[in-house]
């Protein structure tokens, strides 16, 4: 099939230039190698296409490339990737509206320290599902049973761990968490470990410690002494994210420029949908995350749908449908960093806070950094970077300054990179059944002609100076001709920082205007820390 595959590669002269067009033929087998060995034949001279007859394609672990990969608000860890985009030039993939089937625990796309990137025309899907649900069969004080339909998850349970077989690994609770999520009534996220769990425990949720044991009737979980106990009711539908730690996802994308996402479904994904960091002038057109026709399923990505950090240039999501992903359905942020040593007048050395921010790096030569004094949490001034330098597992990063830093920066300052923020549009989209949004770039930000009816607020600006340390205050925003068409449990649009009241660093201006919504006026917008406020021509309490 490899073979077969490389020989269909072809020269054409398109526009003036050379083009390599390379044509994938369906097939039953694991055609992972192929994709390997067709990016490898690349060459940088020419624009290149890899052309997929339509079809149905058969992705598995075997003959993927394995790297190690750090994407901020994920683990960074060794991955299995499926198609390798790295060190490309002028790409494009067209899946010809065919389905690509991802048969392991696999991250299907890596594009990296490449550009003008464009991947359009195919459907993601995995032949498993990246979660469990089931019923809850009973509660008492000491614990909770459910019963989990054995004919659609393939688990067990062992010396007092639950452990689920996704594709050829096994993940237990002995070393990973389980984030439970009641479906039906909708209840908050708790993250479960069992006894004696050599995993590390995460504080951003509650969380339930237990023993696990099985009965002919289901899965019970004894609580330990430490646990918390939540208010479960027989009958409710719980997700059990078991591939919740985040160590693969769909696509990944670092240290690029010009990525064109087009006509892309995805119907199931472990961890994000798209994570991008770093990078600069991404493109989302006609991108749908949701379920599958004729599936009993509750979740398409099990983290968020959309994630972009400390991103550049220009941002686009337009025509757009995402819906059910388990955490939010879009984050654009940068990221807070703090000085954790002065080298010397020109050099420091800097840490994230948050353990999943690891191994970003969060500047390039020639960006300016806003510093902020660790005290007062206020913007004392701006520098720019000369270069940066980094060890090979990223743990030790140093950022050299252009200008004499003596006297200006000292141990524990905060960083956030001003440059690394993108002039983002969200428009024509239908976004719904998901967390949130959140958004945050301090240059513009439009957000206009939408359909919006999230579980949370439907949109989060927010500077987060704790515990996810995400950046920052916003420049211009525009907030216009959606309907919200929620009334949400919380406010629709929720404006604000974390910073102490008297800081000097505020959110620029907010435009909301022309917008629905169903929700009323007092119950719709919580705005603070902005300077500058304009609310027109809203519609509120009306059936959109």
């Amino acid at each position: 099939v490899m073979n077969l595959v490389l020989n269909t590669c072809r020269q054409r002269f398109v526009r003036g230039n050379y083009m390599n067009i390379i044509k994938i033929e369906p097939t039953s087998e694991n055609i992972t190698p192929v994709i390997n060995a067709a990016l490898e034949s690349i060459k940088d001279d020419c624009e290149t296409i890899i052309e997929f007859a339509k079809g149905t394609y058969y992705f598995g672990k075997n003959g993927s490339f394995r790297g190690m990969f750090y994407p901020s608000n994920n683990q960074s860890c060794e991955r299995s990737v499926v198609f390798p985009i790295i060190g490309k030039k002028n790409l494009t993939i067209d899946g010809n509206d065919s389905d690509f089937i991802f048969c392991d625990r696999v991250q299907p796309f890596v594009i990296q320290n490449s550009t003008n990137i464009k991947l359009e025309n195919f459907k993601i899907d995995f032949s498993f599902l990246r979660y469990a649900f089931g019923t809850v069969s009973s509660v008492c004080d000491d614990g909770f049973e459910i019963k989990i339909d054995r004919t659609k998850f393939d688990y067990v349970v062992e010396d007092g761990h639950l452990a689920f077989i996704a594709g050829e690994d096994k993940i237990s609770t002995k070393s990973r968490k389980i984030s439970i999520k009641g479906i039906a009534p909708k209840r908050g996220t708790r993250f479960l470990y069992s006894a004696n769990t050599n995993a590390k425990v995460n504080t951003a949720v509650p969380s339930i410690v237990a023993v696990v044991s099985e009965n002919t009737d289901g899965v019970y979980f004894k609580y330990c002494e430490s646990s918390h106990k939540p208010e479960y009711q027989v009958g409710d539908i719980l997700c059990l994210a078991y591939d919740n730690e985040r160590d693969t996802g769909v696509f990944f994308a670092e240290f690029s420029q010009s990525i064109y996402f087009d006509e892309i479904s995805i119907y199931r994904g472990s961890g994000m949908g798209i994570i991008a960091q770093m990078c600069s002038d991404i493109f989302v057109d006609t991108l749908k995350i949701a379920l599958k026709e004729g599936r009993e399923e509750y979740f398409t990505t099990t983290a968020d749908a959309v994630h972009m950090v400390n991103c550049a240039g220009k941002l686009e999501i337009k025509n757009s449908t995402i819906t059910k992903s388990y955490d939010d359905a879009l984050n654009v942020h940068g990221n807070y960093f703090f000085v954790s040593k002065v080298i010397s007048d020109r050099i420091v050395e800097i840490e994230c806070r948050h353990h999943e921010q690891t191994g970003l790096i969060p500047c390039l030569k020639g960006d300016r950094i806003s510093v902020n004094d660790s005290n007062t949490m206020n913007e004392v001034g701006i520098v720019t970077v000369e270069d940066i330098n980094y060890d090979q597992n990223r743990e030790r990063i140093m950022v050299i300054f252009q200008e004499n830093i003596n006297g200006f920066i000292s141990e524990g300052d905060i960083f956030e990179n001003i440059d690394r923020a993108p002039d983002l549009i969200v428009e024509n989209c239908i976004i719904t059944d998901c967390p949130r949004m959140l958004v945050s770039s301090s240059k513009k930000a439009f957000i206009r002609n939408n359909i919006l009816a999230l579980n949370s607020s439907d949109i989060r600006i927010y500077d987060s100076l704790q515990y996810w340390y995400e950046s920052g205050a916003v420049g211009t925003v525009v907030i216009a001709d959606n309907k919200f068409i929620n009334p949400a449990n919380n406010t629709n649009i929720v404006i604000g920082s974390n910073r102490p009241a008297n800081s000097n660093r505020l959110h620029e201006e907010v435009y909301i205007i022309d917008n629905y919504f169903r929700n009323e006026k007092e119950n719709a917008i919580k705005v603070s820390r902005v300077k500058k406020l304009v609310e027109n021509n809203n519609k509120f309490g009306t059936d959109v």
